[in-house]
């Protein structure tokens, strides 16, 4: 019986970029680079936007959606989803805070 090993480069797990940007739409959220950000936004602000827009995300998939379809696209970097959990864990922690006192009354 053979054996299938993967390459050592295929073990390696890539790291995401520092800095992402998510294009949001009616199909789906695409993380994609600042320079493809960059260049939908672009198509975007143009006199007569295209009907379609083509971009490839970071994993390398190439996606083709309607330019009416795409709702925003929004940038994500260390600090700010660094704030988001400072954020979110301090919520957590009001909310636990509120259960302790209220006795079980709403």
């Amino acid at each position: 019986m053979s054996e299938i090993r993967q390459s050592p480069e295929a073990e390696e797990r890539i790291a995401p970029p520092r800095e992402i940007w998510f294009v949001w739409t009616s199909r789906g959220t695409w993380p994609v680079s600042r320079r493809m950000a960059t260049h939908i936004e672009r198509l975007l602000d143009a006199r007569r936007p295209p009907v379609w827009v083509v971009f490839v995300d970071i994993a390398g998939s190439r996606v083709r959606i309607r330019t009416a379809a795409i709702h925003g696209i929004e940038e994500s970097t260390p600090a700010q989803r660094a704030a988001a959990r400072a954020f979110s864990d301090a919520l957590a922690e009001e909310e636990a805070e509120e259960e302790k006192g209220s006795d079980g009354w709403r």
